[in-house]
């Protein structure tokens, strides 16, 4: 486990041939390298540091040049376009200049089911790792759709293991620096479309020590509405606690 030390190695060799293992360890599965991620106790040995980093090539590295980009299969926010002139002459309410912006979407569409993103995912993963900022932005945008991608039962495992991972000791460490590991992943959580199931217990502790008060009440606030989780007169005492910590924080500000 302490390997993972040779991701401080100033030789950008050493430190490519870490990240090669990482990816063999990982698995080629979204559920085992989110596995990986989160359940790995190496990364202790970089707890100072911002290793969700090369996290993010785990995410990013399974979109392959032999699998073409497809439309997600139950998004809401898409329709299919279909013959926008027949529809145009169906439907009067449909203008000349909102048919022509469809018609440009639906080009667009077709064009990039045939667009290789290797080339793009790959440069966009090698500048996440020099770059802090950069790979929490790249993480809170790919971990909802990774997270998308499971099924009840794997997100439900993931939902555990998050649940182990987040209040380890060593993540400590980081409470301080922006970004860190742990408000990155409670933001990504809150991002993500199906619930991230956390205790109620936890989300008050991670919003009392990581300052993180208005991710936790969020995603506490979707557990309870989700009826998913059946509360206890102490998760409501915590629900009494979060939001009495959000009024503060706003008097404060």
């Amino acid at each position: 486990r302490p390997i993972l030390g040779l991701l401080r190695s100033g030789s950008p060799s050493m430190f490519q041939r870490m990240i090669t293992a990482i990816h063999t360890w990982a698995g080629s599965s979204i559920l085992s390298r989110l596995q990986f991620l989160l359940e790995y106790s190496g990364w202790s040995a970089v707890h100072d540091r911002y290793w969700l980093a090369p996290g993010n090539e785990l995410i990013l590295s399974i979109i392959l040049s032999t699998q073409p980009l497809q439309l997600c299969a139950d998004s809401t926010t898409l329709i299919e376009i279909g013959d926008l002139k027949s529809q145009q002459s169906a439907n009067r309410c449909l203008s000349t200049m909102q048919t022509n912006s469809l018609l440009a979407n639906s080009e667009f569409a077709s064009e990039l089911v045939h667009f290789d993103p290797t080339p793009f995912v790959t440069a966009l993963s090698r500048i996440t790792l020099v770059d802090d900022e950069l790979a929490e932005m790249t993480f809170l945008n790919a971990f909802p759709l990774a997270w998308a991608a499971l099924d009840p039962v794997e997100r439900s495992q993931l939902c555990s293991i998050a649940s182990r991972l987040l209040p380890r000791d060593d993540l400590l460490k980081q409470t301080r620096c922006r970004p860190n590991t742990v408000v990155t992943l409670l933001s990504a959580f809150e991002r993500s479309e199906q619930a991230v199931e956390l205790r109620p217990e936890l989300l008050s502790y991670l919003g009392r020590t990581y300052g993180v008060w208005h991710s936790a009440s969020r995603l506490l606030e979707r557990q309870i509405f989700s009826g998913t989780r059946h509360f206890t007169v102490a998760s409501t005492l915590v629900v009494s606690t979060l939001l009495h910590a959000l009024e503060l924080l706003d008097i404060d500000c």
